[in-house]
């Protein structure tokens, strides 16, 4: 896995968590750019 995409499952789970600074309306923003590059998981 290249350091990119560790970066990206990273996020993910932070986002998904909700960890600050990540509130709802945030996390939707981030989720569809995440899920735009189609990485698998």
């Amino acid at each position: 896995m290249t350091q990119l995409e560790a970066l990206a499952l990273d996020l993910e789970t932070r986002v998904r968590a909700q960890v600050a600074p990540f509130d709802d309306a945030t996390a939707d923003a981030w989720l569809d750019r995440l899920e735009a590059l189609g990485l698998d998981r």
